[in-house]
């Protein structure tokens, strides 16, 4: 158990990690060519909706709706300036919510064709990343859509594994992040997202 600061926030967040080290292949499907698995009908679940954050889309998008409003830009998007990476908490939005909304803010009221979703791994050990064998997410307000092409592209690099669903449905470091992402760009959420799952990792 370690202590973390979120930079810009006024508060400590405590921090608990663990991992199952028995078998470094557990929640993963090991191929060689590229055939996803899938949850029911491709989608993965909004598990933790009704617990983590509200799963009822209209009290839910009051909700973020407010947070939104009231969250600053760092940058005014009239100067051309988007942002490039954005770090949000995945706490339950109860504890992260108001200070995820200023993070999100920024994708508002900028064009993105495709954006990433990278959270830390907090049931399974992983040695670099992990993608989702899904084709869909679903949230309180509706579907994102999975791209799967880049997955595919990501998978043949050989450095990435297929979380099986299980893992990824578990894993709310993921899913906090998917109805903000959903909200502030529900005109183009006909467009795609992909999911990383990221664990031990060595940067160079």
């Amino acid at each position: 158990r370690s202590q973390c600061t979120l930079r810009g926030t006024r508060s400590s967040l405590p921090l608990t990690l663990w991992f199952v080290l028995n078998s470094l292949d557990i929640g993963f499907t090991a191929m060689k060519e590229w055939k996803p698995h899938a949850g029911k009908d491709g989608v993965r679940r909004a598990v933790h909706a009704g617990t983590w954050y509200d799963g009822r889309g209209a009290s839910l998008g009051l909700q973020l709706d407010k947070w939104l409003e009231d969250a600053r830009l760092d940058a005014d998007p009239d100067e051309g300036k988007v942002a490039k990476a954005l770090f949000a908490p995945h706490s339950g939005y109860t504890y992260g919510g108001w200070t995820a909304a200023h993070a999100f803010k920024h994708l508002q009221n900028a064009n993105y064709r495709r954006v990433f979703v990278m959270g830390p791994s907090h049931h399974v050990y992983i040695r670099g990343c992990a993608i989702t064998g899904t084709s869909r997410h679903d949230t309180p307000f509706g579907v994102i859509p999975v791209d799967e092409m880049v997955n595919k592209e990501l998978y043949a690099t050989g450095k990435f594994k297929i979380m099986k669903i299980q893992m990824d449905e578990e894993e709310h470091s993921i899913e906090m992040e998917l109805p903000f992402l959903k909200r502030v760009r529900q005109p183009i959420c006909s467009r795609t997202a992909t999911n990383l799952c990221a664990g031990k990792m060595l940067v160079l």
